[in-house]
């Protein structure tokens, strides 16, 4: 169920994304490449698949928000099951990360080479299979 994408503005708002398969490897269930994206706002991903990073959500942006969301139930088999977060300095407010499954580091969420700031960021029962902390 789409509610609302607006491409002009970047702002992606009450969507269900579920159950999607990533053919490339990368972001099973939504892609975000630089500049194109200034909010993520109650928005539900959940069950997605990528064989690489990112199986809800992967994000390659600058300067965008992420707020109350639900990220549940994704998987992938490198970094990020629930988001995979390259060059960003996101602001994450209120979402939920719950039993997303990593073949490598970050179930919930994995931050590479970015400035995220996190308020009220629920992660709870995901899973890395190589790293030191689950979240």
């Amino acid at each position: 169920m789409v509610t609302s994408v607006d491409f002009v503005s970047g702002e992606i708002v009450s969507n269900s994304i579920l159950a999607n398969v990533a053919t490339n490897g990368f972001a099973g269930g939504i892609l975000f490449g630089a500049g194109y994206l200034d909010l993520f706002q109650q928005n539900v991903v959940v069950g997605n698949t990528a064989t690489e990073n990112g199986g809800g959500i992967y994000i390659v942006s600058y300067g965008y928000q992420v707020i109350s969301n639900i990220v549940a139930y994704n998987s992938c088999g490198a970094n990020g099951a629930g988001l995979y977060e390259k060059r960003g300095n996101a602001k994450h407010v209120e979402n939920c990360f719950v039993g997303n499954i990593a073949g490598q580091r970050g179930g919930g969420a994995y931050v590479f080479d970015g400035d995220a700031s996190h308020t009220q960021f629920k992660v709870t029962k995901n899973k890395s299979n190589t790293a030191t902390a689950p979240g």
